[in-house]
């Protein structure tokens, strides 16, 4: 038996398109890429993983930033320039909201490849590859696995469905079996919010506005009243009324995992695995999203049409 070696995006799609997985996994097609973005997401988690690193963040950010433009022209680069700024003003608050001296860092962007053990503990030819964002031991001495989460939506709302994040469950996982201790606490996600907090208008009449519908933070006002040389006693309803209605743009939320849920994880990778090894492949038509190749070609697989002509004109071999 051969060693099947899976990683999480591979379970997502297995679990998502059985085809879809045999195009991607079995065949090795991979999309051609004709537009190649800056996101501000993944530009940020790469300026946290320098900074947990102890790499300067200046130098990080121009090191990302000339590898990412390198082939661009200079249209296209003049469009990223404000993510750029987005990015670096999004992790410099972040540095600026957080104590980081409350957390010992034993791990940054981690790799690891364990095995997914059969049932009964012995050792099978199933292996989970991934990468762990990081790892700490906070100021009570409990070990966490910390995974990085960016979205421009309400924090509040985003983490509701964290419990269920697959992902981090798997990773909580691989961890245990990395570190072989059942002291691992569980999992913060920790979440940015990638939207810049908005800088209240200069009304024409003078003085700045105090529209209650503003999405900013109290420190973003109180800095806007300083720079327009007005004065705080002036906006104190305003700032109250932040202060009681702000939405984070940074929190820290905990899951706890105990060893009984930690052991069900295992359990439910090895029967992915043992799915995976067995299953018959089918497509699963809710499991594409809008303008994804794949579904053309299943589409064009299903009515018989030229699928070798487009494979050859959308996909690469990986």
């Amino acid at each position: 038996m051969e060693e099947l070696i899976l990683s999480y995006s591979q379970i997502k799609t297995w679990k998502s398109c059985r085809q879809k997985w045999y195009y991607k996994y079995v065949e090795g097609l991979k999309p051609i890429q004709h537009i190649h973005k800056i996101e501000v997401g993944k530009y940020g988690h790469y300026l946290l993983e320098s900074y947990y690193k102890g790499k300067d963040i200046s130098k990080a950010s121009e090191e990302y930033w000339l590898d990412k433009t390198e082939n661009m022209f200079q249209e296209e680069i003049d469009e990223y320039v404000e993510v750029r700024r987005q990015a670096e003003d999004m992790v410099k608050r972040y540095l600026e909201h957080y104590d980081e001296s409350e957390w010992k860092i034993l791990a940054v962007e981690e790799p690891f490849k364990v095995n997914i053990p059969n049932p009964d503990g012995t050792e099978s030819k199933d292996y989970l590859i991934g990468v762990i964002d990081l790892v700490v031991e906070d100021e009570t001495g409990e070990i966490w696995l910390v995974d990085h989460k960016f979205t421009s939506i309400d924090l509040l709302k985003y983490e509701d469905n964290l419990v269920l994040d697959e992902q981090a469950n798997y990773y909580l996982w691989a961890l245990r079996q990395m570190l072989q201790v059942d002291g691992i606490a569980g999992i913060i996600f920790n979440l940015l919010r990638t939207k810049t907090p908005s800088v209240p208008k200069v009304l024409v009449k003078g003085g700045l506005s105090k529209a209650k519908n503003i999405d900013t933070t109290y420190e973003v006002y109180m800095q806007a009243i300083k720079d327009n040389g007005l004065d705080p006693a002036d906006y104190q309803d305003i700032l109250e009324h932040i202060k009681m209605t702000e939405k984070p743009f940074f929190k820290r939320h905990r899951v706890y995992r105990n060893t009984n849920e930690i052991d069900q994880i295992g359990l439910e990778l090895h029967q992915v695995a043992k799915d995976i090894r067995t299953g018959i492949i089918y497509p699963n038509a809710g499991g594409y999203f809008a303008n994804d190749p794949y579904r053309e070609l299943l589409i064009l697989d299903r009515k018989g049409g030229d699928v070798d002509f487009y494979k050859q004109q959308n996909f690469t071999k990986k």
